[in-house]
């Protein structure tokens, strides 16, 4: 982003950033929900290994985006 950009814009863009990290966790964590009920597991920890996944692509994405800015 520029130096001279619109508050509103900016404000708008890092909110964004949360809803696109919000985003991936969930699509990533129902992944895993979905696998864990499909397969019976008492336990779930592909729910747990899915979350995590989605949190690191999330930051990984977030970070890449920050970087071309």
């Amino acid at each position: 982003m520029k130096k001279n950009d619109d508050p509103w814009k900016k404000f708008i863009y890092f909110s964004s950033i949360g809803f696109e990290m919000l985003a991936i966790m969930l699509v990533a964590g129902a992944i895993g929900y979905y696998i864990d009920d499909y397969y019976d597991h008492e336990t779930k920890w592909v729910t747990l290994i899915g979350l995590l996944l989605g949190m690191f692509i999330s930051f990984y994405t977030i970070f890449r985006q920050l970087k071309q800015d």
